[in-house]
């Protein structure tokens, strides 16, 4: 049965990534040396870096190591294993650091990696996945592989720990404990992108406020005619005008 709901996962400690087809979208480019060139998404690598500050482990378990998916790893500062037993090496990768299996996930796209999603706590499997691996899994984003999957699960993940208990309550949740009710100021630095506010939203989260503000603003109905068209010359315009400045 798919969990699709983050709230029935278990706590993960641990996300162990295939790469081509995960973190890639499984093409590669190869020069005339032979040279593998893998294409990434930097949205992942920034999830990957939220996952380890909030105290998930992050590794990378391939089949076919290469020098790109080395460097990238290393780029990211997680570890990368090359096992064409993908179940034997999240085993050993658990038990050197003493995480249980049942607080594993795993993600992958082709019928290799169903072992090890089937071994550990929470199996997933990228949108454009095999059949096979997408009916095995635990749980199927909706992004495929290359293209923010594993950023789509991490925010899952991290939101769903910040629900649960904190170990050590943080100076604000503190706070709120003694009665203050504490907003985060959003304002309009989300620039009116959707995704940019979820990110904002998410981080003042995981601080531990409970409510965020934020607004926009409609600049024709805000400004006169005549102020939109004045001139505007500070360093920092973004514009000739105030009103393309503001816009």
């Amino acid at each position: 049965m798919v969990r699709d709901e983050p709230t029935s996962w278990p706590r993960i400690e641990l996300l162990a990534l295939d790469c081509d087809g995960v973190l890639t979208d499984g093409q590669v480019a190869v020069d005339a040396e032979g040279r593998e060139v893998k294409r990434f998404s930097l949205r992942d690598g920034h999830g990957i870096s939220l996952a380890q500050s909030s105290g998930v482990r992050v590794a990378i378990i391939t089949r076919s190591g290469s020098a790109a998916i080395e460097a990238r790893g290393a780029k990211l500062g997680v570890e990368v294993i090359t096992s064409k037993e993908k179940e034997q090496a999240l085993r050993e990768l658990a038990q050197r650091h003493d995480i249980p299996l049942s607080a594993c996930a795993f993600v992958g796209d082709d019928v290799f990696d169903i072992p090890a999603m089937r071994l550990c706590g929470l199996g997933v499997a990228v949108a454009d996945a095999h059949p096979d691996v997408l009916a095995a899994a635990d749980h199927v984003t909706s992004a495929p592989g290359g293209h923010g999957a594993a950023r789509e699960l991490i925010d899952a993940l991290l939101t769903q720990r910040s629900t649960t208990r904190r170990e050590t309550p943080s100076p604000i949740s503190r706070r709120t404990a003694e009665g203050v009710y504490v907003i985060a100021e959003i304002g309009q630095n989300h620039q009116g992108e959707l995704s940019l506010a979820k990110e904002l939203i998410h981080a003042a989260k995981l601080c531990g406020v409970d409510a965020v503000k934020s607004q926009k603003r409609d600049i024709m109905e805000l400004l006169s005619e005549e102020e939109r068209d004045r001139p505007y010359s500070s360093p920092h315009a973004f514009g000739a005008t105030y009103g393309e400045h503001r816009l």
